[in-house]
């Protein structure tokens, strides 16, 4: 019954007016799907790929995964710069490392502590991250510990790059200057091949 419905109250030029908001959550919800399985496989494909390799999964983390992550957004605020919605574009851009750091985040933790935490190996609901650990066990020594090196370095390149671009939209009477383009790409490249090299030098470390 709903197929006959939907045959005869859709036409080449207009589409089923009734059910459109349900055709919409439904697309919502398969869109949703389709980016959790293609996720997967994606991380799968990559671990795979770090193992022939033997490439450290922080370099891939940060470099093939995060340009996979980040290209739709390159295409689609690119395309509305093009076209003139310059605001929408810089709201997209901060719109979404936002998202992936608040629910990303948020949803990961969730996970993590209602199926993979107790009160030994996270202790008041706290998954431990430190940038510092001990030497050896039971010993008063800190060592730098290198798995969380990455992710904390990344972290304080984020909030530096935010923080540049407020105090340029502020210098410039919240106004973007394009020669901004200079130091930004100039910051990814250092970061990110300096990053690339540490991961390399370490990973054997690391698996340890």
């Amino acid at each position: 019954m709903f197929a006959i419905y939907i045959r005869f109250m859709t036409t080449n030029t207009r589409p089923p007016p009734v059910i459109m908001f349900i055709y919409a959550c439904l697309a919502l919800v398969m869109g949703i799907t389709w980016i959790d399985f293609i996720a997967d496989s994606l991380v799968d494909l990559l671990d795979m790929l770090g193992q022939l390799m033997n490439v450290p999964p922080a370099a891939l983390g940060f470099s093939i995964l995060a340009w996979g992550n980040c290209m739709g957004d390159l295409k689609a605020n690119t395309a509305i710069t093009r076209k003139g919605f310059g605001e929408m574009a810089i709201t997209g851009c901060m719109a979404g490392p936002i998202f992936n750091l608040c629910i990303g985040i948020g949803y990961t933790m969730m996970y993590v502590i209602y199926t993979k935490c107790n009160e030994v190996t996270c202790p008041g609901g706290k998954i431990a991250w430190a940038l510092f650990r001990d030497a050896e066990p039971g010993s008063t020594k800190r060592a730098l510990n290198g798995q969380n090196l990455v992710p904390f370095i990344l972290v304080i390149g984020t909030i530096f790059i935010f923080s540049a671009v407020l105090v340029n939209g502020i210098v410039n009477k919240y106004q973007l200057s394009a020669k901004f383009h200079t130091p930004t790409l100039a910051f990814y490249a250092i970061s990110t091949l300096a990053l690339i090299i540490y991961a390399f030098l370490n990973g054997d470390r690391e698996g340890e």
